[in-house]
């Protein structure tokens, strides 16, 4: 069974949106991989939603939030996914590191430059599927590192995760569901 891998664009011009789809369905023909690919006009939707992704292609130049900001919002909450900047701003590329992006691509975006980004996205994300968690917290997920949970209890249906550095999580949640 082939796992389906979950990309989100944020991307407010629906032709560069269009572009970025082709190249997400040539590349996944190419690869036999299957990804799905969702597609949000604008970062507002991520205020609320929380959702977890495999990969993330964000327009740094949205209207209400920029995509810096939206990074800081997904970062807030997942310090995994691999996010890739799509822009035609190049002078964004280094503001990207603060929030660990993993690469840029300048629009208009080629099949050649696409494909090498997706090659180094899937190797990170192929690297954290085996070793990472996603954790439901209130107001949304969180993706851990395995590694950095230290142990997990479990009390009255509550799950705490004790992390490295102290840090603390609690989730609803049964010692079996966790397994699975």
């Amino acid at each position: 069974m082939r796992m389906t891998y979950r990309i989100l664009s944020i991307e407010d011009n629906p032709e560069e949106a269009k572009l970025l789809t082709s190249h997400v369905e040539r590349y996944a023909a190419e690869r036999e991989l299957d990804l799905q690919l969702i597609w949000k006009k604008t970062a507002f939707d991520l205020v609320d939603a929380h959702e977890k992704f495999d990969l993330v292609f964000l327009d740094i130049e949205l209207p209400g939030i920029n995509g810096m900001e939206a990074a800081e919002l997904i970062r807030s909450y997942d310090s995994e996914t691999p996010i890739i900047f799509v822009t035609n701003l190049a002078q964004y590329a280094v503001k990207g590191y603060e929030v660990d992006a993993l690469d840029f691509v300048v629009k208009p975006v080629t099949y050649f430059d696409f494909r090498l980004r997706m090659d180094k996205a899937m190797r990170v994300i192929s690297r954290h599927a085996k070793h990472s968690i996603t954790i439901p917290i209130t107001g949304g997920f969180r993706v851990v590192n395995a590694s950095d949970i230290i142990y997990v209890e479990v009390s009255n249906h509550d799950l705490r995760y004790v992390l490295v550095g102290d840090e603390e999580l609690t989730a609803r949640g049964s010692l079996s569901q966790l397994e699975k």
